[in-house]
């Protein structure tokens, strides 16, 4: 009968209970960061969700050259300033299959988006002059750097003109009645920076 050289287990050579505890299966780091309004940065992109994460960890998990990897899968779950990982590792070890579960977890670094960032900042590119009921057509939240009631309707400042080009160019396709018109307010360059500004009735 083959024994383990450590526990004594009937094995051929290290069991893999032994083999796991002195080469155990390590995720490698992971670095998020967190903004207050929900965002997460990972890899240098932010609106990275948790499933991302997952995957990320899954290629990047660490095994010893006799493991054989049949099957990963992580389970990623945000608890405050911590992100634990659960994962399901499937393998092969000398020819004997194994399912495990370890444990890991990576700090959330606290830190503010660009896009709060720019809210903080007063900053904005646009600004939707809505002289009609709003439309149904929803704005993105993220979007809005503050709404002012003005004569008429109310005045939506955003931090995208892009954004805000598209979301007029909508509304004119549904027949609302769109005019723009711009206001420098800097210098980029030697160039003049202009603010947009959407003036949008209901025909």
């Amino acid at each position: 009968m083959n024994m383990c050289p450590k526990c004594g287990r009937e094995s051929k050579g290290v069991c893999l209970e032994c083999f796991l505890e002195a080469h155990p299966l390590e995720a490698g780091e992971v670095k998020v960061l967190s903004c207050a309004c929900g965002r997460l940065r990972h890899r240098d992109r932010w609106d990275a969700r948790l499933e991302d994460i997952g995957k990320y960890v899954e290629k990047g998990l660490k095994a010893p050259f006799e493991v054989t990897l049949k099957s990963v899968r992580v389970a990623p779950v945000l608890e405050g300033s911590n992100l634990a990982l659960d994962i399901a590792v499937e393998g092969v070890y000398k020819g004997e299959p194994f399912k495990r579960t370890i444990t890991g977890a990576a700090k959330v670094q606290k830190t503010t988006c660009p896009t709060c960032s720019r809210k903080s900042g007063g900053y904005f590119e646009a600004v939707l002059q809505f002289r009609c009921p709003l439309p149904e057509l929803p704005l993105d939240e993220r979007q809005i750097a503050k709404v002012e009631k003005s004569d008429g309707g109310l005045d939506y400042y955003l931090l995208s003109n892009n954004y805000a080009r598209g979301y007029a160019s909508q509304l004119s396709r549904k027949g609302y009645a769109v005019k723009s018109s711009n206001k420098a307010f800097s210098m980029r360059d030697g160039q003049s920076v202009y603010r947009i500004y959407y003036s949008i009735k209901k025909v």
